[in-house]
């Protein structure tokens, strides 16, 4: 927009009722979280951005398209944008994935989450297999350095079977029936890559 038009909209903003001041609120809200989330992705190819379709490291700028820059590959002469080959890819709504991603920090439902976010719940639970997806990707496949193993322990869990469970169904975790390590714990190793970096589970 240029500046004279940015003026003139000031202007006319000062004519705004409160009901289209708060429309224009929430508006101008969701562009904001819009524009930070495609930042956030746009970050993963800013400096050397790898052809995904064939892996050749020489692409050139080819347009945008959904808000994203989009790079075509000299190779293969396929486009692709930063999202694409990743769980992410094709998925809408850019304006709510950072909420999305802090009611998966807060550990809260499916449902609950659906409505502080304002999608459908079908919606939320593609989402968090696929929010939940995207690190497993991007985990080093060598340590290097100086690195710190160790085991850890969770409760085996059958969610999403509707058959042929062997024990009966509980809500939210739950606590296992012996005392120490069973057969009910699943064990997983988590691994810590130099000084003071988060341990990440294998």
């Amino acid at each position: 927009m240029k500046k004279k038009e940015f003026e003139r909209l000031l202007v006319e903003m000062r004519e705004l009722t409160p009901a289209q001041h708060k429309h224009l609120t929430q508006q101008l809200t969701q562009v904001s979280a819009r524009q930070a989330a495609t930042a956030m992705v746009e970050r993963r190819l800013e400096n050397a951005p790898v052809c995904p379709h064939c892996g050749s490291a020489h692409p050139q700028r080819w347009g945008a398209a959904s808000g994203l820059q989009r790079y075509r590959c000299h190779a293969c002469k396929k486009t692709f944008n930063a999202l694409t080959g990743t769980p992410m890819a094709r998925l809408r709504h850019k304006e709510k994935w950072l909420s999305y991603s802090e009611q998966l920090t807060d550990g809260n439902s499916v449902r609950k989450s659906a409505q502080a976010v304002g999608v459908h719940r079908n919606t939320a639970f593609r989402w968090r297999h696929r929010f939940l997806a995207l690190p497993q990707g991007q985990q080093a496949g060598q340590l290097s350095g100086i690195a710190e193993a160790d085991e850890t322990y969770f409760l085996e869990s059958f969610k999403g079977k509707k058959r042929a469970m062997p024990r009966a169904s509980r809500k939210r975790g739950g606590s296992a029936k012996k005392r120490g390590l069973s057969d009910e714990q699943i064990p997983v190793w988590v691994r810590a890559i130099g000084a003071g970096q988060p341990l990440t589970r294998c």
